[in-house]
């Protein structure tokens, strides 16, 4: 599985498992978009629940608008999306409860899959996402369009940050990203 959390609780019930990090192919790692011609600023591409809304909403009060945009019809029309954005956001945490064979356990940890962060930088996109503990084992360090952030006003100032870059910085951290 794609997550060392995942893998603990699998063999934890007696089934053998491990950790594959998986990266997205070279043939998807595409000389990427000059920063200047970059068309969407932060957007964010997925199902509008009430809790993305309101995280969405304290983002916009500190002063970032994120645009929300159709999920794309493919995959490569959602990574040529990628390439004429400078960042997309998520907002995926919350708490819920699996059976794990041994009961309910509730997962207040941040557990998602790094890929499509991966994905992002591929194109030379900024990702931003919660911080959790799976990314220093997937060596999202080294990838420094990966951005993490604590909360919403946490992501607001990081989405600044990122949308103020001069076009010789984002095509720095763009060009280091896809080569990675």
């Amino acid at each position: 599985t794609m997550s060392h959390w995942w893998v603990d609780i699998v063999n934890s019930n007696g089934i053998p498992a491990k950790f594959v990090q998986v990266w997205t192919i070279p043939r998807y790692c595409v000389e990427p978009i000059p920063w200047s011609q970059r068309k969407q600023g932060v957007i964010f591409c997925g199902t509008m629940y009430p809790r993305r809304a309101a995280f969405f909403d304290v983002m916009r009060d500190c002063g970032v608008d994120v645009e929300v945009v159709p999920v794309q019809p493919t995959f490569q029309d959602y990574l040529e999306l990628l390439s004429t954005s400078k960042a997309v956001i998520r907002s995926d945490k919350i708490d819920w409860v699996i059976n794990t064979g041994k009961g309910d356990y509730r997962v207040t940890d941040f557990n998602a899959l790094w890929q499509r962060d991966i994905e992002c930088a591929a194109r030379g996109c900024f990702s931003l996402r919660e911080i959790d503990v799976e990314g220093p084992l997937w060596g999202i360090d080294r990838i420094p369009t990966i951005v993490t952030f604590k909360d919403a006003d946490d992501a607001a100032q990081r989405a600044k940050d990122i949308l103020a870059l001069t076009d010789e910085e984002g095509d720095k951290a763009a060009n280091i990203a896809v080569n990675e």
